[in-house]
Formats: C-alpha cells, sequence, structure tokens
C-alpha cells in the first residue's frame, strides 16, 4: 500500500479538489497495489486480526480506488506507519 498521512490539526485537500472537515480521527490513505476486488468488511476484520486489535478497523473507499484508513488513537496510526503488523 502506499500511504498518506493527516490529523486533525493538519489542513487537507480531499479528493477531487474538496476540503475535508476536520474531526478526532487520524487518517492514513493508501491503494491496494492487487487488481483484485476487495470487500471492506472483510479487509477490515482482517487487519484488525493481524494488527491484533480488539476494536474493528474502519475503513472506507474513495474516488480512484483509495482507500482511508481511520484511526481514533495516535499510537494505533504509529504503529501501523511505523512497519508494524
Amino acid at each position: 500500500m502506499i500511504f498518506g498521512m493527516a490529523t486533525e490539526d493538519a489542513a487537507v485537500l480531499g479528493i477531487g479538489s474538496k476540503d475535508v472537515i476536520s474531526d478526532s480521527f487520524m487518517y492514513v490513505c493508501g491503494r491496494l497495489l492487487s487488481q483484485k476486488q476487495v470487500v471492506l468488511p472483510s479487509l477490515s476484520t482482517a487487519m484488525s486480526t493481524i494488527w491484533g486489535w480488539t476494536k474493528k478497523l474502519l475503513i472506507q473507499e474513495e474516488e480512484g480506488e483509495i482507500l482511508v484508513f481511520l484511526f481514533k488513537e495516535q499510537k494505533m496510526k504509529d504503529h501501523v506507519i511505523n512497519g508494524g503488523p
């Protein structure tokens, strides 16, 4: 995956040049490198299990097959960005 980061403290330009409204989530954006169709609830469950979380990861799909991963806690986002499974 290719990742980019944004937090509630950052000014973010969204997909299609739309401004994104700030909230309490930390975001990581990426695109799957596979050509296979992804079922988001299954991906969310699998990633949560791999990362050892009891709460399910929130994932949204945006234009251009961009996936937005929503993290409620900074330490969860940092764990993923710093290479942790």
